[in-house]
Formats: C-alpha cells, sequence, structure tokens
C-alpha cells in the first residue's frame, strides 16, 4: 500500500502553511482556513501563480457578507468589532 505524499505552501489569502498531496499539484485546490481558492503550484518553482483580481474580489466580498451574518447573529461582535475600529 502506497502512502501519499505531500508538500507545504502558503495560501495566497490568508498565508497559513498547507499540507497539500502533489497529486493535486497544477489543480484549483481551497485553503481548510479562509476557503480560498487557488492552483496547487511547486515550491521548487517559487513563483505562486497570478492571482485574478476579480477572484480576490469575489472571494473578499465573501468573506464580507459572511462576517456581516454572523455579527447580526452574535450582537457582541458587531460591538467588538466596533471598538477595534474606533481604536484605529
Amino acid at each position: 500500500m502506497s502512502q501519499a505524499t505531500f508538500y507545504e505552501q502558503p495560501c495566497p489569502t490568508c498565508s497559513r502553511r498547507l499540507r497539500i498531496c502533489v497529486a493535486y499539484l497544477g489543480k484549483r485546490v481551497a485553503c481548510q482556513h479562509c476557503r480560498a481558492e487557488f492552483v496547487a503550484a511547486d515550491p521548487a518553482i517559487g513563483a505562486a501563480p497570478e492571482i485574478d483580481g476579480d477572484d480576490l474580489l469575489r472571494r473578499a466580498n465573501e468573506l464580507l457578507a459572511e462576517l456581516d451574518c454572523r455579527q447580526e447573529e452574535k450582537p457582541w461582535m458587531r460591538i467588538a468589532a466596533e471598538a477595534i475600529c474606533a481604536g484605529s
């Protein structure tokens, strides 16, 4: 029985290090932390694939909408977010 081989690659959106199976090289994968989609790239190449601005904007809007929904569910989060924003 063979074991899968993995490599580490940072998520281009949240920068968390992800353990990716080499079988996914060149394929679209999603970060398990922020759910951003990107192409798994060979770390030996060095350069990450170019990020499409439309995809990045779409993902940012999704995350903001998700945050709005969470704040509606938990009013204390809205208060905490307002306090953080007021401090900056």
